[in-house]
């Protein structure tokens, strides 16, 4: 059986939401042929069994009960010990944050409600000792996620990484995996950590906000398409803008786009949002993705759920509703998978949870 673990493959993962890609195994030289030996091999494909796994020039190429082995290759004997495929945590602020509470050490967001020019690729930081324990956990692969402060819309834009590299350039399989957009949500209370206490305010004017700042996105996409037809036409007045160059690569389609959203009228409106766009959509967050489930697998929307260690939202919800949401979009036909990067659970937080 051979078994290449293609980057484009590794993207595809990322957009249908899948979390197994490629055997947990050290890196190995390009030029080198390694195989494991005698281990209880668990794939995605067969129940497990004893074999080998053989990965010439960084490659998976055989895994089974029979495998060839290659003249002068390297063989390590791990009888009695298991190999599993590595899992993808699709969505975390992996490589940008060490310490949450030294903010020299946090490099999550800008200032701006508006910053799809920035790349998260580029705040990677490889020597983190957060990467070296959540490789060491069993994850191989993350998408390293840009935030957004406060009442900020676009965070930016998502990379790609292996956590397996001595510099973000080893590391780094796609620096554009995919926009990251906060919907602009109807929020009558938020925490103010100023004050450390809830802050309340007049539903009417939480709603009518919200829909400002949704407004705003538009007339940003739409500036973002008036500015790729521009340079297309070659017009000499056009001037190049980094932001709208950036978010014109989202139209009709072109850059997936994860909208976070958590309460069900928010998925919902950002559904038609997305429809009325062009855009290719991915739910992040979606804590009543279940509530909402037969649209979004009606639209084919794939869900990045946050963790379900966490409490219901509403009082009149079962206890268990966190953890028996994701069995209702699986019956229902929605792909999803869970990150680490969105919501809910407590300690510890931020990327130190991927593990």
């Amino acid at each position: 059986m051979n078994r290449r673990c293609s980057w484009s493959s590794l993207i595809a993962v990322v957009i249908a939401g899948a979390l197994a890609v490629g055997f947990l195994t050290p890196a190995t030289a390009s030029a080198e042929s390694l195989v494991l030996r005698g281990g209880t091999i668990h794939s995605l494909i067969a129940p497990p069994q004893a074999g080998s796994v053989l990965i010439e020039d960084g490659i998976i190429r055989e895994v089974g009960a029979t495998v060839t082995v290659p003249a002068g290759a390297r063989v390590i004997d791990i009888s009695g010990q298991h190999v599993y495929p590595g899992l993808f945590d699709a969505l975390t602020q992996m490589g940008l944050v060490e310490i949450d509470s030294i903010s020299a050490t946090v490099d999550t967001s800008e200032i701006g409600k508006y910053n799809p020019q920035l790349l998260a690729a580029t705040a990677v930081h490889p020597a983190s000792e957060v990467i070296a324990v959540t490789r060491s956990n069993g994850i191989t692969h993350t998408v390293a996620a840009p935030a957004s402060d406060d009442d900020g819309v676009i965070a930016g834009q998502a990379a790609l990484i292996s956590l397996d590299g001595w510099s973000v350039e080893e590391m780094l399989i796609d620096p554009r995996i995919a926009m990251v957009i906060s919907w602009p949500a109807i929020q009558s209370r938020r925490f103010d950590f100023a004050t450390f206490s809830v802050r309340s305010s007049n539903y009417n004017e939480a709603k009518k906000k919200a829909e400002e700042s949704q407004e705003e996105l538009r007339q940003w996409l739409d500036a973002a398409r008036h500015y790729a037809r521009a340079i297309d036409a070659s017009t000499a007045r056009a001037r190049r803008d980094l932001k709208l160059e950036a978010l014109s690569q989202v139209l009709d389609g072109g850059q997936s786009v994860v909208i976070l959203a958590d309460a069900k009228r928010d998925i919902e409106a950002a559904v038609a949002f997305a429809e009325e766009q062009g855009l290719k959509m991915i739910l992040g967050g979606g804590r009543d993705a279940w509530m909402v489930k037969v649209l979004l697998a009606t639209k084919k929307i794939p869900v990045l759920l946050g963790l379900v260690q966490s409490l219901p939202n509403e009082d009149d919800e079962p206890y268990d509703k966190p953890f028996s949401a994701p069995a209702e979009l699986l019956a229902a036909g929605v792909q999803f998978a869970f990150v680490t990067g969105l919501g809910g659970g407590g300690s510890p937080s931020g990327p130190h949870s991927s593990r």
